[in-house]
């Protein structure tokens, strides 16, 4: 008996921001699962869409920097045991996420599903310090997002 693949993603997701264009449930559903398809069957992630002073408040403990970023991500290290499947927290900062769009003259759902699909490459260890690995990150982002219908993210 053949066993089918089964790709099974849940999205807790939390706004805690007054922003308004926030994407809806299915649309960070959507995007998680197409960040994950290539790397896992299966995988539970909560996001929480934050408005600015929570943002900053954030990555300045986390991060030593004192002003809002448009996403953190906080991986569940050392907890596999007890939740398999567990990836971690994606925090996103609507108003930062929202002024990058506009500044970038890309439309919100675009830069939304970017900065999602680039918080999901986060959790799955992806980095962008490096040079090598920041080529790697990016192409990784552009095929994820191309196969949703989205143009390259670093094409203006």
């Amino acid at each position: 008996m053949k066993r089918q693949r089964s790709n099974f993603v849940l999205v807790e997701l939390q706004v805690k921001s007054s922003s308004v264009g926030i994407p809806d449930q299915k649309f960070f559903e959507i995007c998680v699962q197409n960040a994950l398809k290539a790397f896992r069957e299966s995988g539970e992630i909560t996001i929480r869409v934050v408005d600015r002073e929570e943002g900053r408040k954030l990555n300045q403990r986390w991060r030593g920097v004192n002003e809002a970023t448009n996403v953190l991500a906080f991986t569940a290290e050392g907890v596999e045991h007890a939740k398999p499947g567990l990836l971690g927290d994606l925090v996103l900062c609507a108003p930062v996420i929202c002024s990058e769009a506009r500044a970038q003259g890309k439309s919100r759902q675009k830069h939304w599903a970017h900065m999602i699909v680039h918080g999901v490459l986060h959790l799955l260890e992806f980095d962008h310090k490096e040079r090598g690995r920041a080529e790697e990150m990016e192409n990784w982002e552009c095929a994820i997002l191309s196969e949703m219908g989205y143009p390259n993210p670093y094409e203006r």
